[in-house]
């Protein structure tokens, strides 16, 4: 029950981490440090979120046996591309490194977002 409800808060913060940035988006506030934000919290919890899984299922989360898989294979997937989810698109430190700038940590001039819909 422990690791169920420990999962269960990951869940629902990283789905309000992503209810916030879709708000900021269709209401069209200025979005500074919340993307990378988002992305470096997934990727900072994508190996604790696997091992919990296995924890809680043992083998049968990497089951790709259609007669035992979990979740139409969902979590064996997720098993699988553990790595790829942490390392796309700029590691942990990158991500960490953007949100820095975008805050201004660390440099004497903070470092503005770029702003897609070109206002």
């Amino acid at each position: 029950r422990d690791s169920l409800g420990e999962l269960l808060v990951e869940r629902e913060t990283h789905r309000l981490f992503g209810l916030r940035n879709y708000w900021m988006a269709q209401t069209r506030q200025r979005m500074e440090h919340e993307g990378p934000q988002l992305s470096y919290w997934t990727k900072s919890r994508a190996h604790f979120i696997a091992k919990k899984y296995q924890d809680m299922l043992g083998h049968l989360a990497l089951q790709r046996d259609p007669k035992y898989v979990l979740a139409k294979g969902f979590l064996e997937l997720a098993q699988r591309n553990v790595f790829v989810t942490v390392h796309a698109g700029g590691g942990l430190n990158i991500q960490a490194t953007i949100v820095a700038r975008r805050l201004g940590i660390g440099r004497n001039a903070r470092e503005e977002a770029a702003n897609i819909s070109g206002e």
